[in-house]
Parts: C-alpha cells; sequence; structure tokens
C-alpha cells in the first residue's frame, strides 16, 4: 500500500502531485514483440507496432508472440467489455499474463471496471484515497504490501492492521517532504522580511506549509481509521462468500465425481470386474473421480489407466486374502497350544524360578516342523489322532527351539564384542562348539551380553484409547536373554511372523561399542563386571552428543537411543562412538544416590519402592515422561509423594 500523501500545501509548481493514484512498478523485463504505451484516453489507444529482434532464438520467440495476433486486433472498448464481467482475483491474474496486457488494465481508464468488479463481491469505496484500485484489489487478494518504499512490510499482513501500518509506512517520505517544507517556509519568512525591510507590506499567511501539510494528514489518518474499521467487516463477509462459492462448487464436483465414477464401475463390472476390487486406489484415483462427465471418447484415453488400477487392487486383494487364509488357519491351533502352555506350566511348578523358562510364543509355535504340516497349504486339513501321533515330536521341536535360540543368541553377542571382529555368517552352528560351562547364566547376565527386541511394536509411546483408556509408554526392551524371553512371551505374545526365526532379538555393532564405552567409563571390567556394577554408576553423560553434553543419561536410555539413531530412523546417520564420562550429582554417584535412598525407603516400608507401594519411579534421564516400576537394584530414582521423598 503506498503511504497516504496529501492533496494540500504548496509547492514549487503550485501543485502537490503525491495524492495522485500510481500504479505499482513494473519490473523491466525483455519486451518480446510489441510494447504498448499507458494512455490515459480510450480514443487515443492504439496498440503499438511489433517490433523484431534478430536473435539465435527469434523463431521460438516469435512463435509465441503469435498468439497475442489475435489479442491486437479485439477493439479497446470490446476488451474493457470483457474484463467487465470477470471478478477482481480474475483480473490481477490477468495483468500478469503479459506486460502488454496488464499496460492496459493499470490505466485509468480500466479504474471503472475494476471499480465494477471490486463493488460486485461488497468491496465499498475509501475515504482516505490512499491507493489505487489495482492496489485495492491486491490488498484483499495477494495480502502484500502494496508500497514500494517500504522494505521492512510483513509478507502477509491483516487488514485489521491497515490503518497503522499504512499510516507509518512511508515514514521516510514524509520526513523528506516535511524537511522541504520548512526550507520552503523559512525562505517565504526571509523573503518576508526583507520585503518589510524595504517597505514593501506583504500579507502574513495564517497556516505554514508545514501545518498546512500536517493538517491533511491528520484527516488522512482519521479517514485511514475508518477506512480500515469497514475494510475489517468487508474481509469477513468475503471470506465468508468465498467460502460458500467454494463449498457450493465442491459439492457440485463431487456430484459429477460420484456420477463419472458409477459410470466407469458399471462399464468395467461388463467386462467381469466386481465390487471387490473397486476399494483403495480406486477410490481416491483422480481419474475415476474427476469432476467431468464420461463420454466414449474420455473412456477411451482412460481405458488403460482404469485396468491398470483395478489389476493392481486385484493383485493386492489376493495377497491379503492369501494371508488371511493363513492366519485362520493358523488360529485353529490356539486351543492346542494353550493346552500345552498349561501342561508347560505344570512342569515348571517344580522348578526354581532361576531356572525357569517361559513356553515358545505362539508366532514361533505354528512354526515347528510338526505343526506346519498341519497347517501350510490350502488344501490342508487337519487330523486329530495325526496330531496326537505328533506329541511327541512337537515336544521336541520345543527343545530344539531353546537349543537354537540359544546358538543365535550367543552367536549375535560374539559377531558384536570379539575382537578382532567376526562376521555372524563365519560362526560355527554346531551346539557342541558352545559348551555350557562357558556360555552359562553367567556368561548371559554379564553386561556386555545383553540384547535388544527387535519384534514390531515393541518401542510404544503413550496414548490414549478411543473409549478414554490409557496405554502407557514402553521403551525398547534391552536385557539379557532370559529376561528377554520373558518379556516376549508377555507382551508380545499375539506376534505373528511370516516364517521361523530363531530369536528376534539383535546387537548391533554400535549398540555393542557403546556398552564398551560404558564399562570403561565407569572402570568395569568387560569380562568379571556385574549389572550391579553398571547400576551403581547409574548415569553417564554422553560428552559427543551434539547438544546437551552433560546431561545425565541412564545406560538402558543411552542404549535405546544409540539403537534408536542407528536402527529405527528411516534414514540413518553415521553415528561416532559415544565418548562417555560418569555423571555425578552433588559429588555423589547416582547409583550411589539411588542405594541411599533404596535403603532409607526399605527401612521405613519394608519392601523395595514400587508404583504399587506408593513410590512413582522415573528413569535417571529427568526429560523422560515415561514412569516405570523399580525393584532392588534396578538404579530407578523415585519419589514418594506423601513424605516428599525425592531421589534424583
Amino acid at each position: 500500500m503506498r503511504a497516504a500523501k496529501s492533496k494540500q500545501g504548496s509547492s514549487k509548481d503550485g501543485e502537490d502531485q503525491s495524492t495522485a493514484p500510481v500504479a505499482p512498478p513494473v519490473k523491466k523485463r525483455r519486451v518480446l514483440a510489441a510494447e504498448v504505451e499507458d494512455e490515459s484516453d480510450d480514443d487515443d489507444f492504439k496498440p503499438a507496432k511489433k517490433k523484431t529482434t534478430a536473435t539465435k532464438t527469434s523463431n521460438k520467440r516469435s512463435n509465441k508472440v503469435g498468439k497475442l495476433e489475435a489479442f491486437n486486433a479485439v477493439p479497446f472498448d470490446v476488451f474493457m467489455e470483457i474484463c467487465s464481467h470477470l471478478n477482481v482475483k480474475d483480473l490481477l491474474h490477468l495483468t500478469l499474463a503479459s506486460p502488454q496486457i496488464r499496460s492496459i488494465l493499470v490505466i485509468p481508464a480500466a479504474n471503472a471496471v475494476w471499480r465494477q468488479a471490486r463493488l460486485r463481491v461488497g468491496l465499498p469505496d475509501l475515504k482516505a484515497g490512499v491507493m489505487s484500485e489495482v492496489q485495492y484489489a491486491n490488498l484483499f487478494v495477494s495480502m502484500k504490501c502494496q508500497n514500494p518504499n517500504d522494505t521492512d512490510a510483513p509478507k502477509n499482513w491483516k487488514r485489521k492492521g491497515y490503518t497503522e501500518h499504512a499510516a507509518k509506512s512511508d515514514v521516510a517520505f514524509i520526513s523528506k517532504k516535511l524537511f522541504e517544507l520548512e526550507k520552503e517556509d523559512d525562505s517565504i519568512e526571509k523573503m518576508a522580511a526583507k520585503s518589510k525591510g524595504k517597505g514593501k507590506s506583504t500579507e502574513e499567511s495564517s497556516k505554514t506549509s508545514v501545518e498546512a501539510y500536517v493538517e491533511a494528514r491528520q484527516v488522512i489518518v482519521a479517514n485511514m481509521q475508518l477506512d480500515g474499521e469497514t475494510l475489517d467487516v468487508a474481509a469477513l463477509k468475503l471470506k465468508w462468500t468465498n467460502y460458500l462459492e467454494a463449498q457450493e462448487q465442491k459439492d457440485q464436483d463431487s456430484g459429477v465425481a460420484y456420477t463419472r465414477r458409477l459410470a466407469i464401475q458399471a462399464k468395467v463390472k461388463e467386462l467381469g470386474w466386481t465390487y471387490l476390487d473397486f476399494t483403495g486406489a480406486w477410490l481416491t484415483s483422480k481419474i475415476i473421480s474427476k469432476p467431468e462427465p464420461l463420454t466414449e471418447e474420455v473412456w477411451k484415453k482412460i481405458f488403460k489407466s482404469v485396468i491398470k488400477i483395478l489389476d493392481a487392487n486385484k493383485a493386492q486383494r489376493l495377497v491379503k486374502e492369501a494371508q488371511q487364509a493363513v492366519e485362520r488357519r493358523q488360529d485353529f491351533f490356539k486351543s492346542k497350544y494353550n493346552v500345552l502352555v498349561l501342561q508347560h506350566m505344570q512342569r515348571m511348578a517344580s522348578v526354581p524360578d532361576v531356572e525357569k523358562t517361559p513356553f515358545p510364543p505362539f508366532g514361533d509355535f505354528v512354526h515347528f516342523p510338526h505343526v506346519k504340516k498341519h497347517w501350510v497349504g490350502s488344501d490342508a486339513k487337519f487330523d486329530e489322532s495325526v496330531w496326537k501321533a505328533d506329541a511327541d515330536e512337537i515336544d521336541a521341536d520345543v527343545i530344539d527351539f531353546y537349543s537354537a535360540r540359544r546358538i543365535h543368541a550367543i552367536k549375535t553377542i560374539l559377531a558384536a564384542t570379539c575382537d578382532p571382529e567376526v562376521a555372524f555368517a563365519d560362526l560355527s552352528n554346531d551346539p557342541a562348539d558352545y559348551n555350557v560351562a562357558t556360555y552359562n547364566d553367567a556368561w548371559f547376565e554379564k553386561p556386555a551380553s545383553v540384547l535388544i527386541c527387535t519384534l514390531p511394536g515393541c518401542r510404544r509411546k503413550a496414548k490414549t484409547t478411543y473409549y478414554g483408556g490409557y496405554i502407557p509408554a514402553r521403551p525398547t526392551f534391552i536385557g539379557n536373554l532370559l529376561q528377554l524371553v520373558k518379556h516376549q512371551s508377555t507382551e508380545h505374545q499375539g506376534a505373528r511372523f511370516e516364517e521361523e526365526e530363531a530369536g528376534h532379538f539383535a546387537l548391533p555393532k554400535k549398540v555393542a561399542d557403546t556398552m564398551s564405552a560404558m564399562l570403561k567409563a565407569g572402570d568395569i571390567d568387560k569380562d568379571t563386571g556385574t549389572m550391579a556394577e553398571l547400576e551403581r554408576v547409574g548415569e553417564f553423560e554422553w560428552k559427543n552428543a551434539g547438544s546437551k553434553p552433560d546431561k545425565g543419561w541412564f545406560w538402558k536410555t543411552l542404549l535405546e537411543e544409540v539403537y534408536r539413531k542407528t536402527c529405527l530412523v528411516a534414514n540413518p546417520r553415521p553415528l561416532a562412538t559415544p565418548v562417555l564420562k560418569k555423571h555425578m550429582i552433588c559429588g555423589k554417584l547416582a547409583g550411589d544416590w539411588n542405594k541411599e535412598f533404596h535403603d532409607q525407603w526399605v527401612a521405613k516400608h519394608g519392601d523395595a519402592p514400587s508404583a504399587a507401594s506408593g513410590g512413582v519411579m522415573f528413569m535417571g534421564d529427568s526429560d523422560e515422561e515415561d514412569y516405570y516400576g523399580m525393584s532392588e537394584g534396578d538404579g530407578y530414582g523415585f519419589f514418594d509423594s506423601e513424605d516428599e521423598m525425592f531421589m534424583f
């Protein structure tokens, strides 16, 4: 918006031209063919003669210019009549078509067309008169400041701020104008004093040029305030009108698109396709739901594309149906599985807790060789007598599963921790090479032997269900083999797998290197160190993390973060091995604080702190919002809301 300028006040030529509407400046660009100079009179308007320039690309340019030959032949009054039926937005778009058309629409003779289009959408006349019709239209369509002198104007600003912004948008110009008028007043005053000294009489003006200019500006600003209120109301009305028109057009297009889709469905049904194929991309394709009537000519053009969409839908449907058929055949064995789980629990009743092993998850059970043969293939039929005859073989499959999972875990840990490195594929699969004396429970419980659960959905954010229920957050599970097996048996009982796997866990090289760095920072021996020693350290500072190098990371949280950055993100970036340092709190290790407050809790309450006993636990990372239960030696912090006992 161009800054307001006074219509009053004197100047050297006796007339202030600051209030005359000026069209926005047109960027200088090379004219391809014809130029039309701005004319103020309709009768004097004549299209300029075509100019040609000999260049290497003159043929291409002449072809483009040739498309405007019909426009050059249109009389000016006919062109204005055509423009009088356009709305404001279309007129602005027309000014961007070419410099030639713009030069016609910005002349004063075209103001009536702009005003007619503006009044048609309910935009009133302005009292301040500081904008041309083109600038007024830009104010509502482009929402950009129309003052070329204002380089600090926001790109998008509300019409509500029209008054204040317009009044301040051209301070430099107004200041310069006031200086000029002040000099003019000084020269007039000197001439008056000189004439008075010579005895000549002069008539003193009641107002100086500066006073007259300021008074005129005040009138303009007052009118701008009224215009701002009027524009705000008009903008709301225009917005609502545009919304109704867009909604009406949308409803109309939806009806046409729906009719078109039904017509296409009728044609493809004659070719043998069924309603089962009218899903997925069929409902979202622009070819199918385009808001244009379906004619025979259009049908011939889109026929191949329509058949391609139907073929893709059918292929996806067949794959999904086959998968669902497999799941239905697998579900038949759930009752058999539950019987075996109950029998296994009865056998484990007399076994010490440390030696108890959970029954394999259902997803692994259905892939046992003597179970798989009962459901693989669409023609597979279940025979109860055969199932009973295979009972001993199924028990053997369970034992083989335990053995294969143990060997897979040993190979996974060795491939990530051996120095020098050994590839997983190069390690032996023979159980005799992994004797129980060496690879016993103590070996699996070492800090360097941790494993990460890789089942989908293991890491879960807290969320609220549709009916108001709450599902707590769950981090990616990290622990030894026995802990991981129990986790998968309880948290992932319903998981399904396309094929049999020895284990659903991993130990990436970068995670193993991070664990080695933690053991080194905590002065813990890699071969003889225990998890209790690691938990005593409690937290570590990740010095090369990039941000918050002094932040304390609990060892599980740190391993999970490294695993997330290297394995779970869509495009993982190279991550340097973390440089770690013990995190001290008030000169004491976080693990020592844990033990001290843990002992205080046990002495007071008689049992270990947990969510059930009134102690709310949080991980060592204070930024985490996920709360967990805690048992002795876990190394989590806690506080007692009743007694205000707080753990760092």
